[in-house]
């Protein structure tokens, strides 16, 4: 009986074990986040301004260029200077800004009708799966 619990507990580690991640995995997930959430701020950014998103490219490419800050050159490390005041100067400009967050709106009602349509499919094929129809919502009625 007890070599029974014991092979449970081995069998129960060994999956878990198997399903942790490793450091690195982390690592290089939260790297692939970061870089996607850079890509989505450079397409936002290229539809206000495509100077702005070429600008923003650039550096990254210079950061991306020299793995360690210390070992960049001193031309490269002016230029991403010159690169950054004139990132600063285009993005506080209003009209980019209220461009961008018009941008950013836009992106974000869109994934929420994109995950409404799908809940919506989802039921809808419930619904036929079954055979039933389902009563409309119940209303929200609000004193004014």
């Amino acid at each position: 009986m007890k070599s029974y619990v014991i092979s449970i507990v081995l069998i129960a580690t060994f999956i878990l074990s198997a399903c942790a991640i490793t450091p690195e995995q982390r690592a290089a997930r939260e790297e692939a986040q970061r870089r996607a959430a850079r890509a989505l701020e450079i397409n936002l950014a290229e539809q206000c301004d495509p100077d702005v998103a070429s600008v923003m490219r650039q550096i990254d490419e210079l950061k991306d260029s020299s793995s360690n800050m210390q070992d960049m050159l001193v031309a490269e490390n002016k230029k991403l200077y010159e690169l950054n005041q004139r990132y600063q100067e285009e993005i506080n400009k209003p009209l980019f800004k209220n461009c961008y967050r018009m941008a950013w709106e836009n992106y974000i009602n869109q994934r929420r009708l994109e995950a409404a349509e799908r809940r919506a499919d989802y039921y809808e094929d419930r619904i036929h799966f079954w055979h039933y129809h389902m009563p409309p919502p119940p209303r929200r009625y609000y004193r004014r």
